[in-house]
């Protein structure tokens, strides 16, 4: 009779299992394949290698995990049968065998998965990850090494829990601030350390999607700098533009892992599974003719670095080889040592992933060459600790430069203007009596967008120079920059600046999150914005339901809209917004009584509700209680409240449907304000209906119009923006012209008189985008400067000051 063969460094399991073969060694552990006995069945064990065996640490990790696996008894996490003390000291992990191999194995094999292959793949690890987050638990490494498929069933099962988590609970085996997973399956706020949730995973799980579905690995090529560069800041191809044949639901429901922010990712693992299984996909998002990857990161970092007196050396000169991938992992994630060095090598690690994470996080900022010279992770801490003084140095001049804006001198024909009528008062006092008045209203802002953001570094587009966009609201004011960040600032006593209070902010303040938009929209107390993936996100008041998340709970920070639709663009009002999504239908929700949500109906809506019309529509405009778009003929259309003819169909009734702008004119742009609206015809003719008190349609009088009416003025326009009670355009040499109220000086003109015709906005500005609100109004230049003029109680002109202002004052910028 042969020898039973005994498992190598299993003391004590002779007795009951024969070892068949190895399956497999990781860093830490070896795998056997092993057969019971006493049931003839095969089984898998795991034991810690015998390196490790009598290191304390090591043995506490992998006895996290045997714990964990007890925890987590799911169809689609390999199960554990048993865990054993061994005679040494030393655990044992008795798993049920997968008869397959690992999925990194079958893409090796095979190449890119079928469509369906592998949608049930992530299927049935987004099963196993949401179980262990609903448990409590994060997984920390996905990816296609641990993730078997079984041969029988073609099932998938997740695997080696190794360094996983608690959500909450014991962390004293992994330091936050130290970054522990594979570097091309990690998240962007995995590689930073913090504590991170399932989210985390989710993102993981996006990019094996990505690598079955292309059959490469992530950034396959790239040193470990790049690699994580990449993931902190590039997208990878887009799937489309990969292959053709992929179904349009599983190629969003992939795109919305891979987003770069938590916030912006599908919420859940069912979440993620739902939107497989949506019968009708929404569109993707516009894409660029063509995609090329973004250049390197040195290439990129090098390309904007200003010449130093080390260009003299030779290129390569203390250039060193980039790490093989086992040693990347190895050092990212080395074996536990004993415990009285534990400190030692958390530094070793820590230190140079934390400076990694900042000096990638300044080179996002200024453009900052922190790569150059730094080769290899073993060498990060040493060179950077050596050059700090002189390094950090040259980031504090080049943030300076960056973030410092040009003083203009404000030279206007008539003096400032004071304002007695609207004296300077606390925020105590002015809060409570900022609502909308006939002397100063606050209305929606056209939504401006950011131009589309090349495949390019953010770095790139932050140089260049023409990216900002600033977006006047109600009684605040948003900015968008080059990179796509958000900033707001002014009135916030409803959360509208997003920022996380309900303080107000003179300058511009972050809007919390660290999502990256595309539009953004500041209404009279609330803010939409859509990301640069086409979600949308609203904040501040919520008591019609204006959020569009399925409550009437106010936020100060942003909260997702309901529903899986990708959009174009968005617009807030009053207490309503709208959004017009990639296939040319509009979505609104919110207040409804007047019609201003397009369905037929008059209750609220706290979630989007389709606009009733099989029209499809390019552009959208949202006033403060209507509505406006135009279609893909240049016909225009507005629903919503009409007291004073604003929908523009010769009436003064309501309309809860969108209806036909009377006059047979066809329109490139179309604006809502207050109570009236305005559109630019395909001659660059203005033309405004509704409410013409102050003089806002522009027609020399102040008398209202229920049908358009030209704007009396021998200029043509390129742009228009229409607030409160007061209009502005751009004409084709970027000069900008304002008319209606002006009491704040809200016109730009250096008075303060009304003007029922266009005036020219003082100063040589050549604007290429504006916006007016309640009672005051902004534009960028073609330079990317942004200004803004008119009241400012409330710090909305960003100046830092509450001092209103009958010309143009420039905003600085925030540094990118």
């Amino acid at each position: 009779m042969a020898s039973v063969r005994s498992i190598p460094g299993a003391p004590g399991l002779e007795a009951e299992f024969e070892m068949v073969r190895e399956l497999g060694r990781g860093g830490m552990a070896i795998v056997y394949l092993a057969r019971e006995q006493a049931t003839g069945r095969t089984v898998a064990i795991k034991l810690i290698r015998a390196t490790y065996a009598r290191d304390e640490e090591a043995t506490a990790r992998f006895a996290r995990e045997a714990s964990l696996l007890e925890r987590l008894q799911h169809p689609r996490i390999v199960p554990v049968h048993a865990i054993r003390r061994l005679t040494d000291g030393s655990i044992a992990l008795i798993m049920e065998h997968v008869p397959g191999s690992t999925l990194k194995a079958r893409i090796a094999r095979d190449g890119a998965f079928s469509a369906e292959r592998a949608e049930q793949v992530l299927r049935d690890i987004a099963d196993a990850l949401g179980y262990a987050h609903a448990h409590g638990i994060v997984h920390r490494d996905v990816k296609p090494e641990n993730i078997f498929i079984d041969d029988a069933t073609g099932h998938a099962f997740l695997s080696d829990f190794g360094i996983a988590r608690p959500i909450h609970g014991d962390t004293e085996l992994t330091l936050t601030g130290v970054a522990i997973g594979t570097p091309t399956y990690m998240s962007p706020e995995q590689i930073d350390g913090p504590i991170i949730d399932g989210r985390s995973d989710l993102y993981s799980l996006g990019l094996v999607g990505w690598e079955m579905l292309t059959g490469r690995r992530p950034w396959d090529g790239e040193n470990l700098y790049s690699v994580i560069y990449h993931q902190k800041h590039h997208a990878l191809p887009p799937l489309d533009h990969l292959r053709s044949d992929l179904p349009a639901r599983l190629v969003v429901a992939i795109e919305g892992l891979l987003e770069k922010s938590p916030v912006a990712r599908w919420a859940s693992a069912e979440e993620f599974v739902h939107q497989l299984s949506a019968q009708h996909a929404e569109p993707l998002r516009a894409r660029p003719q063509s995609w090329a990857p973004p250049p390197t990161t040195a290439e990129t970092i090098q390309y904007r670095r200003p010449p130093s007196v080390d260009d003299r050396r030779p290129p390569n000169a203390g250039y060193r080889r980039p790490l093989e991938r086992d040693e990347i992992e190895e050092l990212l994630l080395p074996p536990p040592r004993p415990r009285r060095r534990a400190l030692y090598f958390a530094m070793l690690i820590g230190i140079p992933a934390s400076l990694m994470g900042g000096a990638m996080w300044l080179a996002s900022r200024n453009g900052q060459d922190v790569s150059q010279g730094i080769a290899t992770v073993t060498d990060l801490s040493r060179r950077i600790a050596d050059s700090l003084p002189s390094w950090a140095g040259a980031v504090r001049e080049k943030i300076a430069a960056r973030t410092r804006v040009p003083e203009v001198p404000h030279t206007t024909d008539a003096p400032r203007p004071t304002h007695p009528t609207h004296p300077v008062v606390d925020s105590s006092t002015s809060r409570d009596t900022q609502t909308p008045t006939d002397s100063q209203p606050s209305a929606n802002a056209a939504t401006v967008s950011s131009p589309p953001e090349p495949p390019v570094s953010a770095e790139t587009v932050g140089d260049a120079g023409a990216g900002f966009a600033v977006v006047a609201g109600g009684v605040d004011t948003c900015l968008l920059t080059p990179s796509s960040r958000a900033y707001c600032w002014g009135g916030n006593d409803q959360g509208q600046i997003g920022n996380g209070s309900d303080a107000r902010a003179a300058s511009p303040t972050r809007v919390a999150g660290g999502l990256r938009f595309a539009s953004i929209s500041p209404g009279l107390s609330h803010t939409c914005a859509i990301t640069t993936g086409g979600v949308s996100y609203c904040w501040g008041a919520n008591d019609h339901g204006q959020l569009g998340n399925g409550s009437r709970t106010s936020s100060s920070t942003p909260v997702r809209v309901a529903g899986r639709r990708r959009f174009r663009s968005v617009q807030a009002g009053v207490s309503h917004s709208c959004a017009l999504t990639t296939d040319g239908e509009i979505d609104c929700w919110g207040a409804g009584g007047s019609g201003e949500l397009g369905n037929g109906d008059i209750a609220d809506a706290r979630t989007p509700v389709p606009v009733a019309s099989t029209v499809h529509f390019t552009q959208l405009a949202v006033g403060w209680h209507h509505s406006c778009a135009l279609d893909d003929t240049g016909t225009a259309y507005c629903w919503g409240q009409n007291t004073a003819g604003q929908i523009g169909d010769g009436t003064a009734i309501n309309r809860s449907t969108p209806t036909v702008v009377s006059g047979d004119l066809h329109f490139v742009a179309i604006a809502a304000g207050g109570s009236h609206s305005c559109a630019l015809t395909t001659d660059g003719q203005a033309y405004c209906w509704g409410s013409n008190r102050f003089g806002e349609l522009g027609d020399g009088g102040t008398v209202d119009h229920a049908m358009p009416t030209r704007v009396r003025s021998a200029s043509r326009f390129t742009a228009i923006a229409t607030g409160g009670v007061h209009t502005c355009a751009i004409t084709p040499s970027g000069s900008a012209e304002c008319w209606g109220q002006n009491s704040d000086g809200q016109l730009g003109d250096g008075t303060t008189t009304d003007r029922a015709s266009p005036a020219r906005v003082l100063g040589d500005h050549v604007f290429r985008v504006i916006s007016a609100a309640g009672a005051h109004t902004c534009g960028t230049t073609t330079a990317g400067e942004s200004l803004c003029w008119g009241y400012n109680v409330e710090g909305q002109l960003g100046d830092g000051t509450r001092t209103h202002s009958a010309t143009p004052i420039y905003i600085e910028q925030p540094g990118e």
